[in-house]
């Protein structure tokens, strides 16, 4: 019995010959810019009209996606443990588990993640690709999508303008990134 996957994200690393590499990989984020201390933990923390007794902590809550303070605290852990990568691969799923949510919220965490890492990672080469949250509605892979669109304006100047046309198709094509003549890293 065979398995069949249908748009899941693989990824290869090709090496020939290649130097040791330090390589930071992120991933699985899941923001939640709507989590509050005061939330329900029934209820994603969120705050609800409920009165509730739970005690949720800045850092987050089993039963709830990341809080802003917590993804600060893992991307500057992260920093601190690799220190200089030589790449970050960042292979998204930024967005929460959250039902109902639409382009703006998608495109809010999206330009607060992609922030954080700028801010923490400058002049390093960092490789993004979408996870399956990091659409409205989440698993809606489209092409043309407005989120390849708006992701590029973001990251064109960490990408650099030759990689327009892999990065708008890379979900739905091999996409190919030469990190170094000998590195090279295959979406597919």
């Amino acid at each position: 019995m065979g398995i069949k996957y249908d748009r899941i994200l693989l990824m290869f690393a090709l090496l020939a010959g290649a130097t040791a590499l330090k390589i930071l990989h992120l991933a699985d984020f899941h923001l939640d810019v709507d989590y509050s201390v005061t939330g329900d933990n029934q209820h994603m923390c969120h705050n609800t009209t409920n009165i509730t007794k739970s005690r949720l902590g800045p850092f987050g809550d089993y039963m709830c996606d990341a809080p802003k303070p917590l993804v600060i605290h893992a991307i500057d852990e992260a920093k601190r443990i690799v220190t200089d990568p030589d790449l970050i691969i960042w292979t998204g799923d930024n967005v929460p588990h959250v039902d109902g949510y639409d382009w703006n919220y998608v495109m809010n965490v999206m330009n607060l993640t992609t922030s954080l890492l700028f801010s923490r990672f400058p002049n390093r080469q960092i490789l993004p690709t979408f996870g399956n949250h990091d659409y409205a509605p989440a698993n809606a892979f489209e092409n043309n999508s407005i989120l390849y669109s708006k992701m590029w304006e973001l990251w064109k100047e960490m990408l650099g303008e030759s990689e327009k046309v892999a990065f708008e198709c890379q979900i739905f094509d091999e996409t190919i990134y030469i990190v170094t003549p000998k590195f090279q890293l295959v979406c597919v």
